[in-house]
């Protein structure tokens, strides 16, 4: 029985297969994990109520957890840069052999801060 709970434990602490997350203002932060043997990896943000962008295509990238940063810095275009509400969309070799993943990128509020 204990271990049919420590299994489930893990089954239910395992990470998304993909993550975006706010770095900093203007930087948002990517994670995935990679699957084994996929030589095209493509990363593609979808805005609010907007088409889908191609944002970057990644080649033989290492399987396991992989991160990538995007920032308000850079030779990025404006129209691939991170806003609240963007969906980011990871697909693998341009097949159905391995699933689309995708994770919101939520809005964020900014506090200023009071000095003396």
């Amino acid at each position: 029985m204990a271990f049919i709970v420590w299994l489930l434990s893990l089954l239910l602490s395992a990470p998304p297969p993909i993550q975006a997350t706010w770095e900093r203002p203007g930087v948002a932060r990517i994670t995935w994990i990679q699957p084994a043997n996929v030589v095209e990896s493509c990363l593609i943000r979808k805005p609010n109520n907007d088409y889908p962008r191609l944002v970057t295509c990644l080649y033989n990238v290492p399987p396991g957890p992989n991160m990538l940063l995007l920032g308000n810095k850079g030779p990025l275009d404006a129209s691939y840069k991170p806003q609240g509400g963007d969906t980011f969309i990871m697909r693998f070799d341009n097949s159905t052999q391995y699933p689309v993943i995708s994770a919101p990128l939520r809005s964020i509020e900014y506090f200023p801060v009071f000095r003396r």
